[in-house]
């Protein structure tokens, strides 16, 4: 059975969307980006929040719209 490239690229982009759109996704880069923010901008580090109470901030889908924009275009271009 052949599967055309643009359907193995759909199934692909799907895939890259289940990742970076998961909650345990969004949890983990909060609890890698949080310390980080502490660190750099005590002051403000609450506008660094990836997460709260289990859904994605503004910030936070702001972050992960560009990873995976970022992403699929290298996978267009593999």
């Amino acid at each position: 059975m052949h599967v055309s490239p643009k359907m193995k690229h759909a199934v692909m982009l799907g895939l890259l969307f289940f990742v970076v759109s998961s909650p345990y996704t969004y949890k983990l880069v909060d609890r890698l980006v949080a310390p980080v923010a502490q660190m750099l901008v005590p002051a403000s580090a609450s506008l660094f929040k990836i997460a709260e109470g289990g859904c994605p901030t503004t910030y936070g889908l702001l972050v992960h719209s560009a990873v995976f924009a970022l992403v699929a275009y290298y996978l267009h271009t593999v």
